[in-house]
């Protein structure tokens, strides 16, 4: 079984908070939860460290930890005064997920204002805090994955963090006479292919789940049908690399088959003038970014020669 990833939260100081309390000081802790990208929290992940007494320069040293889910999309760490009565909001800090890695965030973070937030409090200082992400197979791995999530997002407006990839897996893949090197990838809502750039740009390609009639393994390769049109695309000497497998594509796609279609929120988010054309068409992208961002996964060497293959 795949070892789940883990949230490493470490909250050690505060420094130069506002003052809340008429002593001129404060009585600091701090409240962690992980929301989901509608802003909802999981209650399960609600978290806090001890209280302060009388400072605005707290030393906490507090360690969390938290088995991820791909709904957990940020986290959010909140610093508040204690009162006998109740608790004064002094301020925090939300983390996207997909900004997290193997290697830890750390430093001294400011506090910020309540996001939309009708009435602006008084807030002041930092909060010293290291964040990290382990497990998941191998932190190579969860790298890859991110790349992974970064070129899925660029490509195809989203907003995914290396949790929600399931499983990727470079491949040829034929459409008709013609083949492309790329990368297959598997999400929670759908199977998306993008080949490698040339001259700035790559064929892509987005195939719900509840869009695919048929998907048929043979060797190393598999056969995706897509509903309606039939449509038919191939994915060649498919690299198979530790718990990213030709198999679990074919296994979220059984289990996802199965579940009734989410309501369609996605065609809005979708941009590049791929509005209104069917999911499932190749499509010719631009992806400008710098090389440091490209997969470098496969020795391209190992493969045939991928002459430039025009339209």
């Amino acid at each position: 079984s795949m070892t789940a990833a883990t949230l490493h939260v470490d909250i050690m100081a505060g420094r130069a908070l506002a003052s809340k309390d008429r002593n001129g000081l404060s009585d600091p802790y701090c409240k962690i939860v992980l929301e989901d990208e509608r802003g909802v929290k999981d209650p399960e992940s609600k978290r806090k460290t001890e209280v302060q007494k009388k400072t605005l320069n707290p030393q906490w040293n507090s360690s969390f930890s938290f088995v991820l889910s791909p709904k957990h999309k940020t986290l959010v760490i909140r610093c508040w005064d204690k009162d006998r009565i109740g608790s004064d909001f002094m301020g925090e800090i939300v983390i996207p997920l997909s900004d997290v890695g193997a290697t830890p965030k750390e430093g001294w973070i400011p506090l910020q204002q309540k996001r939309n937030a009708k009435k602006q409090e008084k807030i002041t200082g930092d909060l010293n805090v290291a964040v990290r992400i382990s497990g998941d197979a191998s932190t190579v791995d969860l790298k890859e994955k991110q790349k992974v999530a970064r070129t899925l997002n660029k490509l195809f407006d989203q907003t995914m963090s290396a949790l929600d990839i399931i499983s990727y897996v470079p491949c040829n893949m034929t459409a008709g006479s013609k083949t492309r090197f790329g990368t297959l990838v598997a999400t929670g809502g759908a199977l998306y292919f993008y080949s490698e750039r040339k001259a700035g740009r790559r064929k892509v390609l987005d195939m719900t789940w509840w869009n695919i009639a048929d998907m048929s393994a043979d060797g190393d390769s598999v056969t995706v049908t897509l509903g309606m049109k039939g449509k038919v695309y191939t994915f060649q000497d498919l690299v198979e690399r530790g718990s990213n497998t030709l198999n679990k594509i074919i296994e979220t796609w059984n289990e996802k088959s199965r579940q009734t279609k989410p309501a369609e929120k996605r065609k809005s988010r979708l941009s590049f003038g791929s509005i209104g054309k069917k999911h499932g068409t190749l499509k010719s992208m631009k992806d400008q970014t710098s090389s440091s961002d490209v997969l470098d996964m496969v020795d391209i060497s190992e493969y045939t020669d991928m002459s430039e293959l025009s339209e």
